[in-house]
């Protein structure tokens, strides 16, 4: 199996807390968090009160932010919703299987906008990456074709051809 299938199905079984050492590793949450008004570095502090029971906690007593609590998803496309960080997990292997949406929706409880959404997000990281990683086919000495007949052309009004696929 793939090194993103044997870290999901890991994740999936996975106590909170090894998730978050998983997410901060593959620096999909931030290892530190610097305080927006004074720069200091905030601490790692327990919150049984939010979903993810930790937050991010500014402990400078000078401060005009002292004590005050940031998400442990600032800055992080995890951000944008409020649903667990195992449903996270859940949610990205049956989007990664091409599962539907509906029946995500239902085996989750996630309402669709928040799919959309997310979905939506995916979409845009795995763009960005390709944008900035472009992968080149072929090689030296490597010729590759590609058969343009095989692309679907969409019908409209039941005129045009019907590619058949091999």
């Amino acid at each position: 199996p793939s090194t993103y299938a044997t870290i999901i199905r890991r994740l999936m079984n996975a106590y909170l807390q090894d998730t978050i050492a998983v997410f901060k590793t593959n620096r999909i949450l931030k290892s530190s968090m610097k305080c927006g008004s004074c720069d200091e570095v905030m601490t790692w502090t327990a919150k049984q009160s939010v979903i993810d029971q930790y937050v991010w906690k500014c402990q400078n007593k000078r401060c005009s932010k002292y004590k005050t609590t940031l998400s442990i998803r600032t800055n992080s496309f995890l951000g944008i919703s409020r649903i667990s960080l195992q449903t996270w997990i859940d949610l990205l292997y049956r989007w990664s299987n091409e599962e539907s949406m509906v029946a995500i929706q239902r085996s989750l409880t996630v309402s669709i906008p928040t799919l959309i959404k997310i979905f939506k997000t995916i979409r845009k990281c795995i763009f960005e990456y390709f944008e900035a990683n472009t992968v080149r086919l072929g090689g030296e000495n490597v010729i590759c074709q590609i058969d343009e007949s095989l692309f679907c052309h969409k019908q409209k009004y039941h005129r045009g051809r019907v590619a058949n696929h091999q």
